[in-house]
């Protein structure tokens, strides 16, 4: 990309703070306002955009590129280290599983816990309480080392197509999710928000299965479909034994 800013998304046409009072009243907003940050939030009143900063914030990163930011340097043994760990993990949940099955007690599941990521020393956000979902950390970090290494090679044309399929993937998640924005995660990879991340890797899987002509991704598919098996029994997980 020529330029540092990434293009700002659409405009939409209505609140997204899920408690707005117009949405019972059945009314319309006078006008709409972007979150002045990430341009991808929109509100109808600065009420609406205050009351919903304390979940938006989790999910909040500039369009700006940071070049020093926004990828990660490449690094095999890190992601051998990373792709190995989920490999382990997916395996042991797979061959233990139990209906009633604390899948936090797993000695794998403790692993995460210590895992030692250098990469995440420059990564300085937290997500949400942290100190009682003590696996979401490291599930960023991970994903955020596949994810730079992923799509570090890929063309511009490449990241055109497959930044606009993320977008329909991601622009309307269910519920915790918050959206993502495909070319901001095809720009800045290493640079995004807590929950962009958190969305991210449950869209993976599919993301990656897809064939786009311009670029393939079949030897990331049983990375992604491990991790986001473990952000899935992990990510509210408070080890608690």
């Amino acid at each position: 990309m020529a330029s540092n800013q990434i293009p700002v998304p659409p405009l939409l046409h209505e609140c997204e703070y899920i408690d707005c009072p117009l949405w019972d009243e059945g009314g319309e907003a006078d006008e709409i306002r972007r979150c002045a940050v990430c341009k991808y939030q929109h509100y109808c009143s600065q009420s609406c955009q205050k009351q919903d900063w304390k979940k938006h914030k989790f999910a909040c990163s500039p369009l700006t590129i940071d070049q020093e930011k926004a990828f990660l340097i490449p690094d095999e043994n890190e992601l051998r280290v990373l792709t190995d760990m989920m490999v382990r993990w997916e395996d042991a949940y797979r061959f233990s599983k139990k209906a009633s099955w604390n899948v936090s007690v797993m000695p794998e599941s403790q692993e995460l816990l210590g895992l030692n990521i250098p990469s995440g020393s420059s990564y300085r956000l937290l997500p949400a309480d942290q100190a009682s979902r003590p696996f979401r950390l490291p599930l960023i970090l991970i994903c955020r080392r596949f994810l730079s290494e992923m799509l570090h090679p890929l063309t511009d044309e490449a990241r055109k197509i497959l930044g606009d399929y993320v977008t329909i993937c991601g622009h309307n998640p269910p519920s915790p999710y918050s959206k993502v924005y495909g070319p901001k995660i095809m720009w800045k990879p290493a640079d995004v928000s807590t929950e962009e991340y958190n969305c991210w890797m449950a869209i993976a899987p599919i993301v990656a299965s897809q064939d786009y002509k311009v670029c393939q991704f079949l030897e990331w598919t049983d990375r992604w479909r491990a991790l986001a098996s473990c952000r899935v029994l992990l990510w509210d997980e408070d080890n608690v034994r």
